[in-house]
């Protein structure tokens, strides 16, 4: 979908960081659909020339910071002293893609696309999951209605779609 993902990214409030902003802005408006298209991919192959087209453009390269279900196998996970390590850095952040909660505290972690092995699910999920659940349950005990952001938790027929879409694919990556 791009060189660099579109996770995070902070604009200075400057003359430079506005004009970055406001050329991103006028590209977005002419055309941000989620499909490739001519060089395009929705807000995010605008910034493959980034930094060469402008001045002032830093790319994190702190391994720790928006590690994903996309890239996180090409890093070694390791637990010290209650700090997850991403390769030699520090985890900083992590970017929960097709993350789904569910209204009966249940979590689907990733779609067909992406395999979460134990070590990610135990190292990153887990707390994560784990303090989401929390933070709800205090939430719902002033508010019981409340549900927002919840999904609609899928039929069987649609998990075991998405279940052979995964084998699917990963025999295909096998075999290509």
């Amino acid at each position: 979908s791009g060189i660099y993902n579109v996770a995070i990214v902070t604009i200075k409030n400057d003359e430079s960081g506005r004009r970055v902003l406001k050329w991103w802005r006028d590209r977005c408006i002419e055309w941000c659909y989620h499909r490739y298209e001519d060089g395009k991919f929705g807000d995010q192959k605008y910034l493959d020339n980034w930094p060469e087209q402008f001045e002032g453009v830093h790319v994190l390269e702190h391994k720790g910071g928006d590690v994903a279900p996309w890239n996180v196998e090409n890093y070694e996970l390791d637990l010290q002293e209650e700090v997850v390590y991403v390769d030699e850095d520090p985890l900083i952040f992590y970017h929960y893609h097709s993350l789904k909660m569910y209204a009966d505290g249940t979590f689907t972690l990733s779609n067909a696309t992406y395999s979460i092995t134990d070590v990610v699910r135990r190292l990153i999920y887990d707390p994560y999951l784990a303090e989401v659940r929390r933070l709800v349950t205090k939430v719902q005990a002033d508010h019981p209605w409340f549900t927002f952001g919840f999904n609609k938790k899928p039929s069987m027929k649609d998990r075991s779609v998405a279940l052979l879409k995964k084998i699917y694919l990963k025999v295909t990556r096998k075999v290509t």
